[in-house]
């Protein structure tokens, strides 16, 4: 048997022989003694950043947040279905989302009928029950239904929101067992194109 002097060196361990491949943070150089540090949040100066940054979150929509941010963990949602639940609201500064918002406190725990009129969804004008919220449509919804278009020119609506009526009824006329048809309740949330400002800019 050979003895281990007569035998190769082995190859260096990956690590060592990939040293020199290694992309390390430069090290930052020695601060100068005189410097002095500024803080560009400090609000003891005239004007600063501080001021500006709570000024644009301010300026943010809660609402339309929220929305974004369900919205990337499913990318792929093109229709949210839950009768009697909560709809995912793209603002509650348009008309719709004033419809809805009262009745939906923090967006949590929600039923979206209401009495009519300005403040929820109108009732039912088949049997005038109370009309609660089924289904809606999300923006992917958009690319799908367009995917045999040339191009795209963006969204043109944030959500669509189906309310229908709490009690499912039949139109007037139709027997039972019969397919009957009626309209139901539909608010548009359009895409905000204008001001970053709640409510600002949007079409309605």
């Amino acid at each position: 048997m050979a003895s281990g002097a007569s035998q190769p060196k082995p190859y260096p361990i990956s690590y060592l022989s990939e040293a020199e491949y290694e992309t390390l943070d430069p090290t930052p150089p020695p601060v100068p003694q005189a410097t002095v540090k500024v803080d560009l949040d400090d609000t003891s100066g005239s004007g600063g950043g501080k001021e500006d940054k709570e000024v644009f979150e301010s300026t943010m929509d809660a609402a339309f947040q929220r929305f974004a941010d369900r919205l990337a963990q499913n990318p792929e949602q093109s229709i949210r279905y839950e009768f009697g639940g909560t709809p995912l609201l793209y603002s509650k500064t348009d008309a719709v989302g004033k419809a809805l918002a009262p009745s939906q406190p923090d967006g949590v725990g929600v039923t979206v009928a209401s009495g009519g009129g300005a403040k929820g969804i109108p009732r039912c004008p088949n049997c005038g029950g109370l009309r609660t919220f089924e289904v809606q449509l999300c923006p992917h919804a958009i690319t799908e239904l367009e995917a045999e278009e040339l191009s795209l020119e963006g969204m043109d609506w944030g959500t669509i929101i189906v309310g229908v009526c709490e009690r499912d009824c039949q139109a007037r006329g139709v027997d039972e067992g019969q397919v009957g048809y009626l309209e139901e309740w539909a608010g548009v949330q359009w895409e905000e194109i204008g001001s970053a400002a709640p409510g600002g800019g949007r079409r309605s």
